[in-house]
């Protein structure tokens, strides 16, 4: 990888509307770019219903978690959602599935955008308690993927 090369992927990161993150592997070597998450790419702000659905709206951030109110306020599911358009990968070779114990930071799949493969990690340790979406279907930005139900994981 030359320095053409890096480049090259600066600016498509620097020019792409959607992208966040690129990584490109060339043998043993590998090379992630960042850039920061800017508010213009997070859904327009909608006014809460009630008082609970307000609690709930200020406590979805960047993350990509939602949590899921239950009649007590307390959040019981977490929900994994698409950070960015594109189409979604099952992790291989094992996908997740219902009832499936995932630990926080654990990989969920892949959304390919661009011919770029971008991760989509659990933002929580937790059982699955739905799978939302299948291998090779078109997500949208902020789309639910999983549904997670937090907990201890030994």
């Amino acid at each position: 990888m030359d320095f053409s090369d890096i480049e090259k992927v600066v600016r498509l990161l620097r020019e792409s509307d959607v992208l966040t993150e690129v990584e490109v592997k060339q043998g043993n070597r590998s090379l992630r770019i960042r850039r920061p998450v800017t508010e213009s790419f997070a859904p327009p702000p909608q006014a809460p219903r009630s008082v609970k659905s307000a609690i709930v709206s200020s406590q979805v951030g960047r993350t990509g978690k939602t949590p899921r109110p239950t009649s007590e306020g307390i959040s019981a599911v977490v929900t994994i959602t698409s950070p960015l358009v594109g189409i979604f990968r099952a992790r291989k070779p094992h996908p997740i599935q219902l009832n499936d114990v995932v630990s926080a930071s654990e990989l969920m799949g892949q959304i390919e955008a661009m011919r770029l493969m971008n991760e989509c990690v659990a933002t929580t340790a937790g059982r699955i308690q739905a799978v939302l979406i299948e291998d090779g279907r078109p997500v949208e930005y902020g789309q639910p993927l999983f549904e997670i139900a937090p907990e201890a994981i030994p």
